[in-house]
C-alpha cells in the first residue's frame, strides 16, 4: 500500500489506515489520514525531516491530475481538452 521505509507497526495506526482505503468520502478520509499521521508523530518512529515532493510537468490541455496521500498518481480523473 505504500512505502513503509521504518518498518512502522501500530495496530489502531493498521485500523485506521484499512478504514480510509475503503472510505469513498473524501471528507471522512481525509480525517481518517490526520488521525493516522498523529499516531504516526506520537509515536515518533522517526523525525521527518522533510516531505517528498513530486514535480510533474504537463502540457496544458492536461487537466484533473493529481497525487494521493502515498504519493501514487491518480490518473481516473485526467482529462485532455
Amino acid at each position: 500500500f505504500g512505502p513503509n521505509y521504518f518498518a512502522f507497526y501500530n495496530k489502531d495506526f493498521d485500523r485506521l489506515f484499512e478504514q480510509s482505503y475503503y472510505e469513498t468520502d473524501d471528507r471522512k478520509r481525509f480525517a481518517l489520514y490526520r488521525k493516522m499521521d498523529q499516531l504516526v508523530m506520537d509515536s515518533s518512529p522517526v523525525v521527518p525531516l522533510f516531505y517528498d515532493q513530486s514535480v510533474v510537468m504537463l502540457q496544458n490541455n492536461i487537466r484533473g491530475y493529481a497525487f494521493n496521500a502515498l504519493s501514487l498518481m491518480i490518473l481516473k480523473e485526467i482529462k485532455k481538452d
